[in-house]
């Protein structure tokens, strides 16, 4: 089928994410944890696929990772059965370390942060990466772009 041969090309360009690789990188808080940020790796790993980028490759580099996002709904969601705060539930439910989940887990040492603009998060989020492109702060050259924009858009 066309699937399979679209997921043959993009294991073979980047490799596989599997759940037990991302559970590595959650395995003590993932109950507490906002299910955006398993997502956000999901998705990024997708990226890298449907570039055929392989992200070992980037490993160490100055990769700048930019994530437009705004609403905490899953830690809302936790208040309101009245889960018990556990040492993991700051962290797994900041919207804060969603960017920095990323750059953690590919070894990325560029810039690493969230943009919280509301329903503008998403276009504000592309910007200050082309900014941080501009300016060097990111890798950008005949190797390849070195930048990873991710976002997440109000519905």
């Amino acid at each position: 089928s066309k699937q399979d041969q679209e997921t043959s090309k993009s294991s073979r360009c980047c490799g596989s994410v599997t759940s037990a690789s991302l559970g590595d990188i959650l395995k003590n808080d993932a109950e507490v944890t906002d299910p955006q940020q398993r997502l956000l790796l999901e998705v990024s790993w997708s990226c890298f696929e449907d570039a055929c980028v392989v992200p070992a490759a980037l490993r160490g580099t100055d990769t700048g990772v930019f994530v437009g996002a705004s609403n905490s709904d899953y830690a809302h969601l936790l208040q309101d059965i009245g889960a018990e705060v556990e040492a993991h539930s700051a962290v797994g439910n900041s919207l804060a370390v969603l960017a920095n989940r990323l750059s953690y887990f590919y070894d990325f040492h560029g810039p690493s942060l969230l943009v919280d603009t509301a329903c503008s998060s998403s276009l504000v989020a592309l910007h200050t990466a082309m900014q941080s492109l501009r300016f060097g702060e990111c890798e950008l050259g005949n190797r390849r772009l070195a930048h990873q924009t991710l976002y997440r858009g109000h519905g």
